[in-house]
């Protein structure tokens, strides 16, 4: 594989990131000026898995000048915890991001990470303090994903008018979603307060 061309060039740099196995040169193009090529290595580096890049990936996520750098940064951090332990604490970290974009991609690791018995306890928490997050996307993605990690036998289904309770601090107790559940999977049919 060729060497990685210097971060400034924009062009050369997207095309050797389409099939980068270089964790240092996917390094160098994460501090390119172009945030395209940024936001391209921070998409290899989470298709690489690499343990070295996490510093680096974690600090993109967190402080990337580019909202879609810091979002692809994040959802490489996501990928990343699947096969390295010690990246799910960023994961958790990223879930008090103040780019709600950054959150949701937190969010989708964390609700990954609710079939993995080691990490269920920190996932699930986390994701019960997300239910109550103030963008609307995120919230109803986690009360989404919260509702399908239930047990069968807890599932609530919308013939019965209810929905899974969620309390948030400093507020009343609210219905996240109604959710009518067909075949195992949960489709999202009306919020009520």
């Amino acid at each position: 594989m060729p060497a990685a061309p210097p971060p400034s060039d924009a062009a050369a740099s997207l095309a050797w990131l389409r099939t980068a196995e270089d964790p240092c040169g996917i390094a160098s193009c994460l501090s390119s000026p172009h945030a395209s090529v940024r936001r391209a290595a921070a998409v290899a580096a989470g298709r690489l898995a690499a343990a070295e890049l996490l510093p680096l990936l974690r600090r993109t996520a967190a402080d990337d000048e580019s909202q879609d750098v810091r979002r692809e940064a994040a959802s490489a951090v996501g990928r990343l915890s699947r096969e390295l332990p010690q990246a799910f604490g960023a994961v958790a970290e990223l879930a008090d991001h103040r780019d709600p974009g950054v959150v949701l991609q937190a969010a989708r690791a964390l609700a990954a990470a609710l079939r993995d018995p080691a990490n269920h306890a920190i996932a699930d928490a986390t994701l019960q303090r997300l239910a109550c997050h103030p963008n609307e996307i995120v919230r109803e993605f986690v009360q989404i994903e919260r509702a399908r990690a239930l047990p069968a036998s807890v599932r609530l289904n919308s013939k019965g008018g209810g929905g899974i309770l969620m309390s948030c601090p400093g507020s009343a107790t609210f219905s996240s979603m109604a959710m009518s559940f067909r075949s195992s999977t949960a489709f999202p049919t009306t919020a009520s307060i």
